[in-house]
């Protein structure tokens, strides 16, 4: 197809070269000299003009020119090794000229570097009126998000930036280089108003849909669930859990449980809801004179990593069972012992909590409309993380972002994870912190019940292990959460860690001399690095009669060997001890999927866990390959 294109004011004829355009400067530039008190140039002075943050450095005779800036009036700081820091100006620049100025440094022991840096608001564009301390120089951005503060080379400077209506931020260990200052990148956190309350995810995923989606089928979204068909105990089947001293639990039809202790006694309850992670493990909780108290049994899903073994299929195991036997025989929980006071404040959300004298727990949701009346959802929802949504929901366009936290970009982004991921409790002894709210401080004291290496013994201490390892915050590769974790996918990971894509990431050149070629893709894992560095050394329900491993993994990123097994038996003086008496060795955790596959890896004499002599065979492996 040819078009015919009818311009107006085109020439009909071609009449020789089209005259050159007059085009108007924009931009204008500045420049001058950089001289000590006696007039003599001062050669690699690093400039910033304030505002835009346009650099230059000095020449061998202390000359700089800064050009292409635009119209307006600018400052100038400069910073070179033995002087402090000073500034000059402003000019003003008028486009299509040079403004001249003369900066005058002042010879010092401690010389000041000029750091520049740039804010970002919750909308990720620049942030004006924001004040940035460091060092006890106090600046306010300008509107292009931009503060030059004047520092002496400091040793883990910490950078201070607040805002009107966001959290503040401080960045830590920040390190001056000897010349040319540094440059830092500052973004806000919104902050949800005073007042909000949480709505709940459903109408966070209107807008949000991709990261509502992958919640929902996060372990996160179904922390808890009201549905009792989730997850899907065959109670159809009649299946019964052996509670000990007698005692049992007949799981029959329409969800009824009934508990028969060893004298006789029966009580039947129902099951209405569940708290936990159904992929690993959940305990269903019944409704008990107005309380939501947990039965004294569990659910274990299948466990994919050892799918060989027995322990590895599917069932119903006992859990916390003395909250409801004495001896065998059947008593009353405790108000204290109630879901509400050990359980829910980390499992759902929008639910204040009140303490009560008898020691129980009441949970109130924070927002009328909610289908429960102790909170607003079951599960850890999105406000669980970014704050009450209330005030979000409302805000215009413009100002949403402003109304809800990232905790990427807060102070206390950490202790959003270990409000309910370490080993805290509240004032009164809850789980997590009464009355948290991201960007809080956490003021409550640590109580991890962790083995002696340092690797949990319970859930939720991940923070607390990750404190102490290779990437706590004081290491020299610190890493938070969300470096490896994303909450709004079904597995919580942000690279696959089974086939060692997320480990080698970051240590792509990890050998491990004497040991197996990695085969992670093998039926025992073999060369896998969670296998090694994060053994399940935790369980909240049981743990495995062949492995000795209970289901949540160490986050202390450290190698545990065989002698930390070996140990636990001598500090018992026992040579056999019940699966979780003793950590986790990863060793027999490999070896024992081996056997069971018909692989060549010596599980030691017997292959038990529980026997003392399994451990000091691998441990004996162990100080061959790795001296």
């Amino acid at each position: 197809m040819i078009l015919g294109l009818a311009l107006a004011g085109c020439p009909a004829a071609d009449t020789g070269p089209a005259p050159l355009l007059a085009v108007a400067p924009r931009a204008g530039s500045v420049a001058g000299t950089v001289v000590d008190a006696d007039g003599a140039p001062v050669p690699g002075a690093t400039l910033v003009t304030t505002p835009r943050g346009y650099e230059a450095v000095a020449d061998d005779g202390g000359a700089f020119r800064i050009e292409r800036l635009p119209p307006g009036a600018y400052a100038l700081t400069a910073a070179a090794p033995g002087f402090e820091a000073a500034g000059a100006g402003p000019a003003d620049v008028v486009a299509g000229e040079e403004a001249e100025l003369t900066v005058t440094l002042t010879r010092s022991d401690a010389p000041a570097l000029p750091v520049r840096v740039t804010v970002r608001g919750p909308d990720d564009a620049p942030l004006e009126g924001a004040l940035v301390s460091a060092g006890g120089d106090l600046q306010t951005t300008d509107a292009g998000g931009l503060a030059v503060l004047s520092l002496a080379q400091p040793q883990g400077l910490d950078l201070q930036v607040t805002s009107f209506g966001m959290w503040p931020r401080t960045v830590r260990g920040l390190v001056l280089a000897d010349r040319g200052g540094l440059s830092v990148d500052v973004g806000l956190s919104g902050r949800p108003p005073d007042g909000a309350v949480a709505v709940g995810s459903d109408l966070c995923a209107r807008c949000h849909e991709e990261q509502g989606a992958g919640h929902a089928a996060s372990r996160h979204g179904r922390a808890a669930a009201l549905d009792a068909d989730e997850p899907a105990v065959a109670f159809d089947d009649g299946w019964t859990v052996d509670l000990g001293d007698g005692a049992a639990a007949w799981l029959g039809p329409d969800r009824d449980v009934t508990l028969l202790d060893g004298v006789g006694n029966a009580r039947t309850l129902t099951v209405a809801g569940w708290i936990g992670d159904p992929a690993r493990a959940s305990v269903p909780w019944a409704e008990v004179d107005g309380e939501a108290v947990p039965l004294p049994f569990a659910w274990v899903a299948d466990d994919p990593a050892r799918s060989a073994l027995p322990e590895a299929q599917a069932r119903v195991v006992p859990f916390e069972v003395a909250r409801w036997l004495d001896g065998g025989v059947l008593r009353d929980p405790t108000p204290a012992e109630g879901a509400a006071a050990r359980c829910l404040p980390c499992h759902v959300t929008g639910a204040a909590p009140t303490l009560r004298g008898d020691g129980g727990v009441t949970l109130t949701a924070t927002w009328p409309f909610a289908a429960d009346p102790r909170f607003v959802e079951a599960g850890v929802g999105c406000e669980a993380c970014h704050g009450p949504g209330s005030g979000h929901l409302a805000a215009s366009l413009d100002d949403k972002a402003a109304t809800i936290t990232r905790p990427d970009r807060i102070e206390a982004g950490a202790e959003v994870c270990a409000s309910c991921h370490a080993a805290h409790t509240g004032p009164e002894g809850l789980p997590g912190a009464v009355g948290y709210a991201p960007g809080d401080a956490l003021d409550v004291t640590s109580t991890a019940a962790h083995w002696p290496s340092g690797a949990a013994a319970a859930p939720g201490e991940q923070a607390d292990e990750l404190g102490l390892s290779p990437h706590g915050a004081g290491s020299a590769w610190p890493l938070g959460c969300p470096d490896c974790h994303d909450p709004h996918t079904a597995d919580g990971l942000r690279r696959e860690a089974v086939d060692n894509t997320l480990c080698l990431g970051c240590h792509p050149d990890a050998a491990h001399s004497g040991h197996t070629l990695p085969d992670p893709g093998s039926a025992t894992g073999a060369g896998r690095c969670i296998g090694c560095h994060m053994p399940r050394t935790a369980s909240r329900t049981d743990f495995g009669a062949q492995t000795g491993a209970g289901r949540l993994s160490s986050h202390l990123f450290v190698a545990t060997p065989p002698a930390d097994a070996v140990a636990a038996f001598d500090a018992a003086g026992a040579d056999r001890l019940a699966p979780g008496a003793f950590p986790a060795d990863p060793c027999q955790d490999c070896h024992a999927v081996a056997l069971a596959v018909g692989g060549p890896l010596d599980a030691g004499p017997s292959g038990d866990p529980a026997e003392r002599s399994t451990h000091e065979t691998l441990q004996a492996f162990f100080a061959r390959m790795f001296p």
